[in-house]
């Protein structure tokens, strides 16, 4: 224990013009060295001795040779170098820092986005169900006033209407269901991204404490002079991390841009929907139309009958044969115009 306190000792003398040019980064060291030497007298005085907790010094002093090996395996730069390498790491957390700001705003907008497509689907579901009530209940009426017609009319009339309806409900069935597969897209991505920002913020205060322990190591191992044997370390360990913040930046354009094409499939759909609205608007007063003019023809067909029948009350029995031909000609032209 006093060997390796001598040895502390020793490198803070080495150390001691680093320390008076960045007197900030060794204030967290001081402070742990002046609280472990008030420990170690508060014990001594309580009991005496040091044979009861010898295998604790131990195993503290094993944990304190494996960092010095550590740290004799990874610092062996020149001074000015180190520095550097420090300056380009906190350049690129500020980096980080900025994309992150960035990268919360992006998230935000993403959520509004979000919560606005479901209030949308919300109201063009509404739409589609009083949509379909208003056309039932205009069936109901029309059963009720086409009591007077035959049953093969009503029954083309209620294919026709079937047919017309069944279109409709299925083409805004297949747009709702693509509007929800997308925002649940969306909702997918949004959660993606809100675990890639917890893990890269967790990846970030990992960098902090490298760096923090990097500034340790420099300010214990500033003076030793050893052989550059090992620098191969460091700079495999500073490749290892230059790539890991290239692959996360790759990531973050990644998702910028699936971002961007979300958003553009979202206004899309919204310009869908406007004209699935207005399409919906202009289909009902063309129903109502149709139907009043099959019933105005009914009517004429209706009429001519009357005054064929009374024409043939006035001919003779000789024209029988022609009125029957006639009459069978005109009832078949006259149903081509009211099935038209």
């Amino acid at each position: 224990m006093l060997a390796s306190r001598a040895s502390l000792t020793l490198e803070e003398q080495c150390c001691s013009s680093f320390c008076y040019q960045h007197p900030l980064l060794f204030e967290d060291i001081e402070q742990k060295l002046n609280v472990f030497d008030k420990v170690r007298t508060g014990v001594l005085q309580m009991h005496g001795t040091t044979e009861w907790f010898t295998p604790e010094v131990q195993r503290l002093n094993q944990q304190l040779e494996e960092k010095n090996g550590e740290i004799q395996q990874m610092i062996n730069q020149p001074p000015y170098e180190k520095e550097r390498e420090i300056l380009r790491l906190q350049k690129s957390l500020a980096e980080r820092e900025k994309a992150q700001a960035t990268s919360d705003v992006l998230c935000r907008s993403l959520t509004d986005e979000t919560h606005q497509l479901q209030r949308k689907l919300a109201s063009t579901a509404e739409m589609c169900q009083h949509l379909a009530k208003c056309l039932e209940e205009k069936q109901r009426k029309e059963k009720g006033n086409s009591g007077d017609q035959t049953p093969t009319e009503r029954s083309n009339q209620l294919l026709d209407n079937q047919t017309s309806l069944q279109a409709l409900i299925c083409n805004l069935q297949d747009e709702n269901r693509m509007l929800k597969q997308k925002v649940a897209h969306v909702e997918d991505l949004n959660a993606k991204w809100q675990k890639y920002d917890a893990s890269r913020d967790e990846y970030v205060k990992r960098l902090h404490l490298q760096l923090k322990e990097m500034k340790s190591q420099l300010e214990q191992q500033h003076g030793v002079t050893s052989a550059q044997t090992n620098s191969d370390l460091m700079h495999k360990e500073i490749f290892r991390l230059n790539k890991l913040l290239e692959e996360k930046m790759n990531e973050c354009i990644k998702i910028k841009r699936e971002l961007e094409d979300v958003k553009k499939a979202s206004e899309g759909d919204h310009e869908r929907i406007q004209m699935l609205e207005q399409q919906t608007c202009e289909l009902v007063p063309l129903s109502e139309q149709r139907l009043e003019s099959k019933s105005w023809k009914r009517k004429a067909l209706q009429r001519w009958e009357a005054g064929y029948i009374a024409i043939e009350d006035h001919t003779g029995p000789t024209d029988t044969n022609r009125r029957s031909y006639r009459s069978s000609t005109d009832y078949s032209y006259h149903l081509k115009l009211c099935n038209k």
